[in-house]
């Protein structure tokens, strides 16, 4: 994130090779759309080269801002979509960008990935496995996920809290501190 920072393409392409299939997947899961979700990884991309400024290392990993990011912003273009406010966007592509196709071994990293997620997110109590893919997987507010669960919001806020806490306990002790 330096790299970029400091305007190294090569940083930028490393990044991008790295963590693009990653976001492109979460894009993907959200926006059910591949034109959509790879237009989002190229406004994130975007938006990173443009203001670097943004990643602040003492909240996290590189890795947790981008999901993050990534995650934000398609569930805003999704919104958008169900509101009819959907206009063109409005970015540049990034410059000289690398293909978002993943390579065999991201492609092995991401499967290893989703399989210990699915594993970890099984052992969850059901409630707090539903609240937490209805927000991650399915792109749900927390208020949208209470009017169709018929909960109240607090109580599926702290679902989702509880259920992410554990999913990070369990995802550790596997992964280690990578996937924090």
């Amino acid at each position: 994130m330096a790299g970029i920072a400091a305007r190294d393409l090569s940083a930028m392409r490393g990044l991008f090779d790295r963590y693009a299939p990653l976001m492109l997947a979460i894009s993907r899961r959200v926006l059910r759309d591949e034109h959509e979700a790879e237009d989002v990884v190229n406004e994130v991309f975007w938006e990173i080269w443009d203001r670097p400024e943004r990643f602040v290392p003492e909240r996290g990993a590189p890795r947790t801002y981008l999901l993050l990011v990534t995650r934000s912003r398609a569930i805003d273009r999704l919104r958008s979509r169900r509101s009819g406010t959907q206009g063109k966007t409005t970015s540049a592509p990034l410059p000289d960008p690398a293909s978002p196709q993943p390579g065999p071994s991201a492609e092995a990293e991401l499967t290893e990935m989703r399989r210990v997620v699915r594993e970890v997110l099984s052992q969850l109590p059901d409630a707090q496995r539903d609240a937490v893919s209805k927000s991650f997987l399915d792109g749900l507010t927390h208020t949208q996920i209470a009017e169709q669960t018929s909960e109240p919001l607090g109580t599926i806020k702290g679902r989702i809290r509880q259920g992410l806490i554990r999913l990070r306990e369990e995802l550790r002790k596997r992964r280690g501190e990578e996937w924090s």
